[in-house]
């Protein structure tokens, strides 16, 4: 995810350098005791992995996911909730070319809402994209 994630920032600097500062990432893979600080704080934990203020000053919310790869269900619904309770359009985004049909406008990526669907209805512990 890592990778993806690095190959779609790549591709917005090179071809929005004018749009500096309008995409970021939210990396964070904290210690359990670093999460305890975090949280005690106040600190919001769920964010998606990268986020983008598009022209109009709305909140894209894009958690990158590399195909093939699982995650446990309680990490999707963490996210999915973030996603749909805090962006103006949230999605998660499996390719270079999702990413840039999301940044163009020209498509929405994965609805979380139908992610969360999906994981509310049934009793798997884990979703693979």
């Amino acid at each position: 995810e890592e990778r993806l994630q690095a190959d779609c920032v790549k591709w917005f600097s090179e071809t929005y350098p004018q749009k500096r500062g309008r995409l970021f990432a939210t990396f964070s893979n904290p210690t359990v005791e670093q999460y305890n600080i975090w949280i005690s704080r106040g600190f919001v934990i769920g964010l998606s992995d990268l986020i983008y203020i598009d022209d109009s000053n709305r909140v894209i919310g894009i958690e990158m996911k590399y195909p093939g790869r699982s995650h446990t269900r309680d990490h999707i619904l963490t996210q999915c909730n973030w996603l749909i309770h805090n962006c103006h359009i949230g999605a998660f985004c499996t390719s270079i070319e999702m990413f840039k049909e999301i940044i163009q406008g020209t498509g929405k990526g994965i609805d979380p809402k139908f992610i969360f669907s999906q994981l509310e209805n049934n009793s798997k512990k884990s979703l693979q994209f």
